[in-house]
């Protein structure tokens, strides 16, 4: 069968294996119906969605989320390759969904070398696509920062002048800010200096190959914070 993504579940509850195997068990028909397959491996469980619409709904807005809510946790995602417009759709759906997980009540950041470097041919869709993933979180925060690298080379201050006066015009008081460093190399977003995703790739290289998105453990990203503040990167 071919899977197009995958999903690692945690078992947030201190619950012992036999337990885990019941829920397990009871989860399986469940989500079989959805057209989503459960398969157990000595990395944990992973549940495989095929690439239906109906199954995607389910898994990323309702019935995975609402039955699982106090056992387990979607943790990791496996962004596929962007295949047409439907495919991007989904890939959008997932980093959606992630943020959702960790959404902002007063900032946001984004640690991404090569954010702006895109073409210009490419600008107005990466702009949509930004403004796609960000425009629900834009509203509910007062600062939004990017950490990228400008002396790489096919940086765009044009791009970045364009998302800056587009996120500016859903939230005219938002403080946007834009600081020039080569100090990390993974791509990480971070909700109020508190709660964190990984981004295997860059925004703008995502669907071009298969990469992982995955929650960061909160003890990480206080130890990613107090990088940024010892290098003044942010206050």
């Amino acid at each position: 069968m071919d899977f197009q993504y995958f999903y690692r579940l945690e078992f947030t509850d201190q619950i012992d294996e036999s337990e885990q195997e019941r829920k397990l068990i009871e989860l399986t028909p469940i989500l079989k119906e959805h057209g989503i397959e459960i398969r157990e491996f000595d990395i944990g469980q992973y549940v495989f969605l095929k690439s239906t619409e109906k199954a995607r709904e389910i898994l990323l807005e309702e019935g995975m989320t609402n039955f699982l809510i106090n056992s387990v946790d979607v943790s990791e995602a496996v962004l596929p390759i962007e295949r047409g417009s439907s495919s991007k759709n989904s890939i959008d759906d997932i980093l959606r969904f992630f943020l959702r997980k960790i959404s902002p009540n007063k900032n946001f950041v984004i640690i991404d070398n090569y954010f702006f470097h895109v073409e210009q041919k490419n600008e107005t869709d990466y702009l949509n696509r930004c403004l796609g993933l960000f425009k629900h979180i834009l509203p509910n925060i007062d600062k939004f920062d990017f950490v990228i690298n400008k002396r790489r080379r096919g940086y765009n201050t044009n791009l970045e002048n364009q998302v800056t006066k587009a996120f500016r015009k859903i939230n005219p008081n938002l403080s946007m800010c834009v600081k020039d460093t080569d100090i990390f190399h993974d791509r990480i977003w971070l909700s109020d200096l508190s709660r964190g995703i990984f981004v295997g790739t860059s925004l703008n290289h995502i669907g071009k190959r298969y990469a992982l998105i995955d929650k960061i453990h909160e003890d990480d990203c206080y130890e990613i914070v107090s990088i940024l503040k010892k290098h003044k990167i942010i206050t």
